[in-house]
């Protein structure tokens, strides 16, 4: 059975961390992450590359299950959510 995750253990990384990651491929525990930017309107504006937009009013009902998918596929561990 997979590990359930409760808000507490969702930890904040500032931007300087983030950055290291991108340029590392991978947090500083070595595994590999995806950025999921939740803006509904913004990303269009500007966004960081190679993330994926998945916006909070359609995030639950109709995109969790690929992205769950998706990162299962590609290795990945670690969601990076950008509001």
């Amino acid at each position: 059975m997979p590990k359930l995750f409760t808000i507490s253990d969702i930890k904040y990384i500032d931007s300087q961390t983030l950055k290291q990651w991108i340029n590392n491929g991978a947090t500083n525990f070595g595994s590999k992450f995806v950025i999921i930017d939740v803006r509904d309107s913004d990303y269009v504006g500007g966004h960081i590359v190679e993330s994926v937009h998945i916006p909070s009013s359609k995030f639950k009902d109709e995109q969790l299950p690929l992205l769950l998918n998706n990162m299962r596929q590609n290795g990945q561990e670690t969601v990076v959510f950008h509001y």
